[in-house]
């Protein structure tokens, strides 16, 4: 990862740790839209993991351990590369996306999960995307204007699912 990208990030990540010591302690987020889907092929051994891992899991369980896989399989990088398994928050929804469908098919769940793009809130439904745009170099400006994660939705259930945000936190939340 280059340097620069290396003081952003750390930069954005003390300033989440900033938000909930301040007090922003819960992080939500907002859907605006569905973004099409992306085509990621899973290979056979990640297809046994899942059929293997997910068996006889609830839902929300099926989606936590994808979420949790997806955030073991990729790095986050700036660019998406996930040929090399380098990863930004499209291509962590873009994989997620597909372990979940996976997931689902394979313990004959009728759900649909989609990859949405949105932004991150906190306890005061705060834009954070929109505030690191004011932080940020200009250069980055465009890198954190939205954010993108996956949406899961069966019978009137509707939550969301972040790998991006485990991949730094080591927690696989469920958003409502």
């Amino acid at each position: 990862m280059h340097k620069k990208m290396k003081k952003v990030l750390l930069i954005v990540v003390i300033l989440f740790i900033g938000f909930s010591i301040a007090g922003f302690t819960h992080l939500g987020l907002v859907k605006e839209q569905i973004v099409s889907p992306r085509n990621y092929t899973l290979s056979d051994s990640i297809q046994n993991i899942i059929k293997t891992g997910t068996q006889g899991m609830t839902e929300v369980s099926i989606a936590k351990y994808c979420v949790e896989l997806t955030s073991e399989i990729l790095d986050f990088s700036e660019h998406n590369d996930l040929n090399n398994n380098k990863a930004n928050c499209v291509g962590y929804a873009t994989v997620c996306k597909s372990i979940c469908d996976y997931a689902y098919k394979v313990n004959n769940m009728n759900i649909t999960v989609n990859h949405v793009r949105g932004y991150v809130t906190n306890d005061y439904n705060i834009n954070l995307c929109k505030l690191l745009q004011n932080i940020v170099p200009t250069k980055y400006k465009n890198f954190v204007k939205d954010h993108d994660f996956v949406e899961i939705i069966y019978d009137s259930n509707v939550f969301y699912v972040d790998a991006t945000h485990c991949e730094f936190t080591g927690n696989a939340i469920i958003f409502l």
